[in-house]
Parts: C-alpha cells; structure tokens; sequence
C-alpha cells in the first residue's frame, strides 16, 4: 500500500513538473527577442508586470544608458512603493533637482525600478511607466513589456506595441509585446465581450462589438495604420457607423474634430481654414507642420486658454453652429468662454499681419468723474489701454512717425518714443527704456501697455468688478 502512495505521489510529482516545463518552454518560444534592426538608440528598456487584485507591479529594467549620467525622473502619483538599484541589491543615489528626483547610473550603465500603481477604470493606459529624462529629452529606445494578469477572466490585454505571445491559461495570462521606437507602449485594459479589436503592426482600433467593419471601412484603416502606426483609436458608434472618440497621441483627433467643425460650413474659403486649423491644433495638438501665420495664432489660443477652457470651446464649437459668418462663429465661442467680447478670427481675416488674440474688458474706464467712450483690451492676462484715449483725456500729444512705426507721447515737459514690436522706448530722445511690448497695434489702433500709464504718466488705477477708474498722481 506504502508503495503504491508512494508511486502515485511520485508520478503525480512528475508530471506536474513535466506541466510546468511545457508552460516555461511555450512560454520561451512566444517570448524570442527582435533582432532591433534600424533602431538608433543603443538604450533598451524591459518591463516585466505581474497584475493581480487591482494592483500593477513592476519592474522596469534601462539597459545601454552613459555610465555615471545624471538623469531626471517623472513620476507620478500613483507610482508607488518605488525602489531604485543600479544592479541587483545595488541601491541607487537619489537626489532632489529642481523640479525633479535625479539618479546616477553606476559603471554597467544600467537602472533597475521596482514600483506598483492602481489599475485605473480608463480603457487606454498612456503614461502608466516612469520617465527617464536627459535635459529636456525623454530617453527611449527599444521597448520590451511582459505581462502576467493573474485571476482575470473577464477582460483582456493588448497594446499598440507587435504583440510577441498570448498565452491564456485556466487562472494565469501572458503576454509579451515589442516596440521599437515611439517610447512606451499604451496599456490597454479591455472587455471582449463588449468590445472587438482591430491591430495592425501598432495601430490599434477598439469598437463595439455590435458594431460590423465592412471591407470599405477596413481599407480606409489600412491606410490610417500605414499613416499613423504608433496609435490607439477608441471607437463609438452612431447612426452613421463607425465614429472616432478618441485618439492616441492628437493627430487623428485633431482631423476628426476639423471635419466635425468645418462640415456645416463646405465650401470653406483658405481664410476661414486656416482659421478651422487654428482652433483645431489649439484644442488637439499635433507636431503636424504648419505655416508661420498658423503656428503664431495657435499659440495666441493655447496661451489664452487652460485645459478646461478649451474643452468648454471644442463643445461649444461642436454642439452650438448657428450657421453664421465661419469666423464670427469662432471668435463668439472664444468671446463665450472668456466672457468677453474678441474679433480675434475676423480681424485676422481682413489682416496681412497676424493681429494678437485679446479681449475687450466691458468695464467702463472712467476719468475724473467721466465715463470715456471706449474700453481696455486683454491679452494673455495683461491690460492694454488705446493710446489715443488716453492721451486725449489726460492732455498728452501723440505724433505718429509712420517711417519707423513709431509713436513720441509728450506729456509735462516729458517725450516718449514707442516702437511697434519693440522692447524698447526713448525718453526725451536720448535715454532708452527697456519693457515688454509697449505697444501693440490692434484693429488699425494703437494700445499702450498698463503698467506704463502708472510708471511714466503717474496716473492711478483703481479697479473694481464694474469700472476702471484713472486718477492723476499731481
């Protein structure tokens, strides 16, 4: 009887070794490393993630890094539990930078980063791992990610790396993608049941499973993945079909929302867009080229507007067409958010120059007990007053010089020469100032900056919800 528990014991034994080898060697098989061919950068990064109850833990593995380089770290909240070795039991030599930790690599030119993070309810992962910066270039080379989701049956792994093994076993799945450039693959966390999955190479389209692609619509994403390859596109769908929502890294993104915001407008003249792209870069930024013109007036946009302001403007933008002047359209949905009136767009239009995005401020401008018949203008925060205005009601003279674009103010004794876009001014004509844009020229009007109607004019400004009011010093 011993020995017949005893050969059962064994034999169990053997082959629940025997099962654990196949496993190791299927496993081995998927997991043959890319030869990396063409690849630049000599840095390799190897992330190896176990998920279990809600919680990522990883170890994040930076090969072929300079010997004894300083580099920053991003991180962020959710990274936790973080440790850093320079090789196994080698702890590293963290330091506080100036906005960031610092690391030094040891001899082998090598980091190893332990670290865990909650698994959040987004679909899409895009900035899961720990950065590792040179200045203000992100290291990145050849990227290799194994994960093991431990006691997930419901949902299913992918990114939009090329994908190396799936193996899916009873309580165990493993995975294994490569990517050769483009940095860090997107995590995506996803239902089957709900939703379908369409790769190639590394662009990814996730849509509901309800949902059938007719061949046409396959083509069509064909070429997107030749066009944009490092891409993660989740799908929804209308009663017109497939409807993009949201797009990986913004160029896409950027081309839906264009067609959205020009559609009800076809035909479009060049004007009005370039003035669609505008909007359209500001909202979903590309690194697409573009002209001068257009690169100056996106950044006036995204300068005047916060994440949340330009999310209220693409929604106004989107659900609000009142099938008006296209450019009319834009600067009211600018003038919404701000809550003050622009002719931003317009302006633009009938302007060979780029004119600076601003706002009119709708309090009234008072002086010495009277309200003056015009207002202030706002751009990127600073006040600017018509110089013109100003000058009339505080007893100044303008003399335009229309040779160099410039204006002399003579005021109690005094002249200042202003120059359009210029950082510098004359006093009396022999000493010279230096301040931000003094002028500026907007609407074929000429606005002087606020801080120096007090510093040169000695004149007081006292400001409340409802008016501005301008005292004299003497």
């Amino acid at each position: 009887m011993n020995g017949m528990l005893r050969g059962f014991v064994l034999g169990s034994l053997v082959m629940s070794g025997m099962a654990a080898l196949l496993l190791i060697y299927q496993w081995t098989m998927f997991s043959s490393t890319s030869d990396g061919k063409g690849l630049a950068p000599t840095v390799e990064e190897q992330f190896d993630i176990e998920v279990e109850g809600g919680l990522a833990h990883i170890v994040q593995e930076i090969s072929g890094l300079e010997p004894g380089q300083s580099y920053s770290l991003i991180m962020e909240d959710v990274h936790k539990d973080f440790k850093c070795e320079l090789d196994l039991n080698k702890p590293c030599l963290l330091e506080d930078g100036e906005e960031r930790k610092l690391v030094t690599t040891g001899n082998n030119g090598k980091l190893i980063f332990t670290y865990q993070f909650p698994i959040p309810d987004e679909l899409v992962m895009k900035d899961w791992a720990i950065q590792l910066m040179n200045g203000d270039e992100r290291i990145q080379g050849k990227v290799d990610v194994t994960l093991k989701a431990v006691g997930d049956r419901v949902k299913a792994w992918e990114t939009n790396g090329l994908q190396q093994a799936a193996i899916n076993k009873e309580y165990v799945d493993f995975y294994r993608w490569i990517k050769k450039e483009h940095g860090t693959p997107s995590l995506i966390h996803y239902d089957p049941d709900h939703l379908k999955l369409w790769k190639k190479d590394e662009f990814v389209l996730l849509y509901p499973s309800s949902s059938q692609l007719e061949s046409e619509q396959l083509q069509e994403l064909g070429k997107l993945a030749s066009e944009y390859e490092d891409q993660v596109i989740v799908a929804s769908e209308n009663e017109k079909g497939i409807s993009l929502e949201e797009i990986g890294n913004g160029v896409l993104s950027n081309q839906a929302f264009y067609q959205e915001l020009t559609d009800p407008w076809t035909p479009l003249t060049e004007e009005e867009r370039q003035a669609a792209h505008v909007i359209s870069d500001a909202i979903h930024p590309t690194d697409e080229p573009k002209g001068n013109r257009m690169s100056t007036m996106t950044e006036m946009v995204t300068k005047a507007f916060g994440d949340e302001e330009l999310g209220q403007l693409e929604a106004l933008l989107i659900d609000g067409v009142q099938q008006k002047s296209f450019v009319n359209e834009l600067d009211e949905a600018l003038s919404t958010v701000k809550q003050m009136p622009t002719t931003f767009f317009a302006g633009n239009q009938a302007s060979s120059e780029v004119i600076p995005l601003y706002f009119y401020d709708q309090r009234q401008v008072v002086w010495k007990e009277k309200v003056l018949p015009w207002r202030t203008i706002s751009r990127e925060g600073e006040s600017f007053y018509p110089l013109g205005g100003v000058a009339s009601a505080a007893g100044m003279e303008v003399i335009p010089i229309p040779e160099d674009r410039s204006y002399i103010v003579e005021y109690d004794n005094r002249s200042y020469r202003f120059y359009e876009q210029s950082e510098t001014f004359i006093t009396d004509e022999e000493r010279f100032g230096l301040t931000e844009e003094a002028i500026i020229r907007v609407n074929e009007e000429i606005y002087i900056r606020e801080q120096l109607i007090g510093d040169l004019f000695d004149i007081r400004l006292n400001e409340s919800e409802d008016a501005i009011v301008m005292i004299p010093k003497k």
